[in-house]
C-alpha cells in the first residue's frame, strides 16, 4: 500500500502481511501524470512542488552546460559559444511552437537539449574538430546555425520547414554574412570546416555501384536524405548521445539506422545489435537480450567486448501495449538503463550494471497500434 510509504510511519505493507521499514534518508518524487490514476488518499500525502516554466527556462540548462562541457572542450571560446545560443534559442523554440507543426510532439527543453548534443559532437577537439582553425570564430557560427536548424527545426513537417527557414534567414543571416546561398536552403548543405564555407550535401554523398550479388532488399542506393540522417547519425553516436529519429511509416528510417550500424560494427571500435518492438514486447525480452548480448565483465557488470562500445537499435520504439495504468513496461526498462546505467536482477535481487552501450531508436506518429509515448 502506498498510503503508509507516502505518511510519517514510511513502512511498506506488502499483500502476505509483510512490513518493510523504509529508511528515513528515502525521499519519493512523482510527476503529476504518473497521479493521474493514483486515489485522493495518495494524492494528499504527496507536497506538491509547482515551478512554472518561466521561471525555471531554457536558458538554465545552457548555463549548465556551458560550464560543465564547453568550459572543458573550449575555454577560449565557451563565453562566446554561450551567448550565441541564449541570444537565439528561446525565439527560435516560440517560433516553432507558434507557427509549426510537429508530427510528434517535442519538449522544449529536449530541442534546447538536442542543440546542445549536436555542438558538442561538432566542437570536441577530441572528435576531430580543429581548435586551431584560422577562421575559428566563423566556423564557430556556422556550426551554430547548422546545429539549430538540425535540432531545434529537425522534428516540424515538411510544410513547416520553409516557414522556419525563413525566421532563421531573419535573425541568423547576420551571423554568416558571407554564405548567402546557405539560406536559401539551410536544409540543403553541411558545414565544410576545411574551407569555412557550406557545402551540398551531394559533397559528402557516397558513389553508388551495383552488386549482382547482393539481395534486392539489402541495396541501398544513397541520396541527399540518406547521406544527412546518416552525418547526424555518425556525429552523435560517436559522441556517445543516444538518437531517436522520428518520422512517418516507409520514409527509411529503420534502413538508414540499419546501415549505419552494419557500417560501424564493421569497424574495430564499435559492435551493434539490433531489435524490434512489437505490441507484446516485454521488459523480461529487452533484459534478455541485454544478459544474452552483452558480455558478463563481474557478477554485477556487463558491457561489450573489451576495447569496443556497443551501438543497440531498438526500431518501432512505441509499439509495446500500454499497462493497465499507462505505461510502456519495455520503455521504462530502457529509461532506466539510459538513466542509472543498469537494472535490477528480480530473480537475485541485486542491481546490474551496464557500461559502454549506445542506443537508437525509431518511431512513427501515434496510430496504427503505436502508442503516444511517455515525454520522457
Amino acid at each position: 500500500n502506498m498510503n503508509t510509504v507516502l505518511d510519517d510511519n514510511k513502512t511498506l505493507c506488502l499483500a502476505n502481511s509483510e512490513r518493510i521499514k523504509l529508511p528515513g534518508t528515502l525521499h519519493m518524487m512523482f510527476e503529476v501524470q504518473d497521479l493521474s490514476v493514483a486515489s485522493p488518499a495518495t494524492v494528499s500525502r504527496c507536497g506538491m512542488v509547482y515551478m512554472e516554466q518561466v521561471h525555471v527556462g531554457m536558458l538554465s540548462i545552457v548555463r549548465s552546460w556551458g560550464l560543465q562541457i564547453m568550459s572543458q572542450l573550449l575555454p577560449d571560446q565557451s563565453d562566446s559559444i554561450i551567448s550565441l545560443v541564449e541570444g537565439v534559442i528561446e525565439d527560435a523554440v516560440k517560433f516553432v511552437r507558434s507557427k509549426c507543426k510537429e508530427k510528434v510532439p517535442s519538449n522544449n527543453h529536449n530541442l534546447v537539449q538536442s542543440l546542445l548534443n549536436l555542438l558538442e559532437s561538432l566542437l570536441d577537439p577530441a572528435k576531430g574538430f580543429d581548435a586551431s582553425h584560422p577562421n575559428i570564430d566563423r566556423l564557430i557560427k556556422m556550426y551554430f546555425v547548422w546545429a539549430m536548424v538540425w535540432s531545434v527545426g529537425g522534428n516540424i513537417e515538411d510544410k513547416s520547414r520553409p516557414l522556419f527557414q525563413d525566421w532563421v534567414k531573419d535573425k541568423c543571416a547576420s551571423l554568416v554574412p558571407e554564405s548567402p546561398e546557405f539560406f536559401s536552403d539551410v536544409y540543403g548543405f553541411v558545414v565544410n570546416p576545411a574551407d569555412t564555407v557550406f557545402s551540398p550535401w551531394d559533397s559528402l554523398m557516397d558513389s553508388f555501384t551495383f552488386d549482382h550479388d547482393m539481395p534486392y532488399f539489402n541495396i541501398l542506393v544513397p541520396t541527399t536524405d540518406t547521406t544527412r540522417y546518416t552525418y547526424l547519425l555518425n556525429k552523435l553516436m560517436k559522441s556517445g548521445f543516444n538518437v531517436l529519429y522520428m518520422g512517418e511509416t516507409g520514409v527509411g528510417k529503420s534502413v538508414i539506422m540499419q546501415a549505419f550500424l552494419d557500417n560501424m560494427g564493421r569497424t574495430s571500435d564499435y559492435v551493434s545489435f539490433s531489435m524490434a518492438y512489437s505490441a507484446q514486447t516485454k521488459p523480461s525480452n529487452l533484459k534478455d537480450v541485454m544478459e544474452t548480448k552483452l558480455e558478463k565483465k563481474r557478477k554485477n557488470l556487463f558491457g561489450p567486448p573489451a576495447g569496443k562500445k556497443m551501438m543497440f537499435f531498438i526500431d518501432d520504439l512505441n509499439m509495446p501495449a500500454l499497462e493497465t495504468y499507462g505505461a510502456q513496461p519495455p520503455n521504462e526498462l530502457l529509461r532506466q538503463l539510459i538513466d542509472q546505467g543498469g537494472f535490477y536482477d528480480t530473480t537475485k535481487l541485486f542491481f546490474k550494471f551496464v557500461k559502454d552501450l549506445i542506443f537508437c531508436g525509431s518511431r512513427a506518429p501515434p496510430r496504427g497500434g503505436r502508442q503516444a509515448g511517455s515525454p520522457r
